[in-house]
């Protein structure tokens, strides 16, 4: 077997997770560090790697996989590791990962970021003193964050989503070690539940996790002798090369996810692993929302029987008391199957193909490395074809109608070569050589990012994806390949796209 390579940089945090991870579990590696502070991740060498050009990425004998949940994830079934790590046998277990591991992506991982963002980041740029309006509401949505590590995570649990550690308490802790860099560790840690679990995550990864943050360590001190409000040049240069990217991308996730709350409570996980199931599970969704869209077209296509349960978020049905008792993150799609509660599209879809045992193609746990290219797309996802997408329909359509203020036409230009970007690498790396996104054949990666997608449709702005031949002939297969189940989902889009092109649009003009 070829040796793997890891290629990372210890300030960044998902790279730390998984040169942790590495090392706690012993599987070789070939130390492949690259140096983001002197732009080695931009060289050509580096881009024929990846050419996503970030890091950690990891090549094992010509395999190359990027996004380092799918790679955590990825290492975890093909080295056989501990059940903890990440369950393959139990069901319900893994969906409770999962759905840390989606959640975290415009939660915990954006929000620590933007604290350190708005501390050192954005002074240093713009030559001007901190926000400290700005980093007091960012201080606010890491209380949001930490808030629901305490209850709707941890509870009473030791770890994040069991009795013993995953690879969700990895990913958590790195992220939240971003704020010691600055001296913001009480915003985690004032919260004892929190605290303490903060506290058995490091003991129960050292000395591994004091190696993997001693650049971390080095930082925090430079910080509190030299830096606040501003780090010495070399080290600014350093970390904006890696926070930068994500945080900016991620911010807005955060807004579109809380502009379009649906309430819930946190129903008591039951206890079955692949014991009884309900004949129907609920499904809480508005097809205005693109993951609701998926969840429901999906349950559609393999005829899955469901009670659908329409929360009307213009309606604000998502703030009643009734919605707050289904989940705490106020968002759809969430189902409940038999008392159990599950947010985040990604994570149900994936227990949605385990549990009912659906054909491999849309989920293929038996392939290691094309389930590891579909994961590499649902995590990739997140701040590219889902962020992108959303920023241009705020701007086109949402602020306008909310402020009553024109178009933003500089910013509006700058989501849509985004967007455009978006193509690119769906055309070039996604699609390289196949008929689908990760493969021969349909998997919900491609479901997920139809339906993205579709939300350009709704602003009259699709021809960013009918310009590029491969991705036009990919999207019309996925269509035909979903069948009636793909209108009936997007009838609700259809509509709001006359009504935006016939009279909207030239309101909106108008202001």
């Amino acid at each position: 077997m070829s040796k793997l390579k890891l290629y990372y940089d210890l300030m960044s945090q998902p790279s730390r997770a998984l040169y942790m991870f590495l090392k706690l579990t012993k599987i070789p590696f070939e130390d492949k560090a690259v140096a983001l502070r002197i732009g080695e991740h931009k060289q050509e060498a580096f881009k024929k790697v990846n050419p996503f050009q970030l890091v950690p990425v990891i090549d094992e004998g010509g395999f190359v996989l990027t996004e380092s949940v799918a790679i955590l994830q990825y290492l975890c079934s093909k080295y056989n590791l501990p059940e903890h790590w990440y369950p393959r046998k139990d069901l319900r277990a893994q969906a409770k990962v999962n759905e840390y591991l989606n959640w975290q992506h415009a939660n915990t991982r954006m929000n620590c970021a933007m604290v350190f963002r708005n501390l050192v980041i954005i002074p240093r740029e713009t030559k001007k003193p901190v926000d400290w309006e700005q980093v007091d509401m960012m201080k606010k949505r890491v209380a949001y964050v930490v808030h629901h590590l305490d209850k709707t995570f941890l509870g009473e649990k030791p770890y994040l989503c069991g009795s013993e550690i995953s690879i969700a308490d990895i990913l958590c802790i790195c992220e939240l070690m971003q704020l010691n860099a600055v001296h913001e560790e009480q915003l985690y840690e004032t919260n004892p539940n929190v605290k303490a679990w903060a506290d058995r995550v490091k003991n129960r990864l050292n000395p591994e996790f004091d190696e993997a943050h001693k650049i971390v360590y080095r930082l925090r001190d430079l910080y509190k002798t030299t830096i606040a409000p501003s780090f010495a040049k070399l080290y600014i240069n350093f970390m904006f090369t890696i926070i930068s990217m994500t945080t900016c991308l991620l911010s807005i996730i955060y807004h579109y996810i809380h502009d379009n709350k649906s309430t819930a409570r946190k129903a008591p996980m039951a206890s079955k692993g692949f014991g009884t199931w309900s004949l129907r599970m609920k499904l809480y969704y508005d097809l205005m929302s693109q993951p609701s869209r998926a969840v429901y077209i999906f349950l559609k296509v393999n005829n899955i029987p469901f009670q659908a349960i329409q929360i009307a978020i213009r309606n604000s049905e998502h703030q009643t008391t009734a919605y707050e008792k289904v989940t705490p993150f106020q968002q759809v799609p969430v189902i409940d199957d038999d008392g159990f509660i599950l947010t985040e599209s990604v994570a149900i879809l994936q227990y949605i193909c385990m549990k009912y045992k659906l054909e491999s193609h849309w989920y293929p746990l038996n392939d290691t490395e094309t389930h590891a290219r579909v994961q590499e797309y649902l995590n990739w996802q997140h701040a590219n074809t889902r962020y992108n997408g959303t920023m241009l329909f705020r701007i086109l359509l949402r602020l306008p109608q909310e402020t009553k203020q024109p178009v933003n036409k500089t910013e509006a230009e700058e989501y849509r070569e985004r967007n455009k970007g978006v193509v690119r690498h769906l055309d070039q790396y996604f699609l390289k050589g196949k008929n689908f996104l990760c493969g021969s054949d349909i998997s919900i990666a491609d479901l997920l990012a139809v339906c993205e997608l579709m939300q350009l449709h709704v602003i009259d702005e699709d021809y960013v994806v009918y310009q590029n031949d491969r991705v036009r002939e990919w999207f019309a297969l996925v269509k035909r390949r979903l069948g009636p189940a793909f209108d009936e989902g997007h009838r609700i889009v259809y509509k709001v796209h006359d009504l935006y092109k016939s009279t909207w649009k030239s309101e909106i003009a108008r202001l």
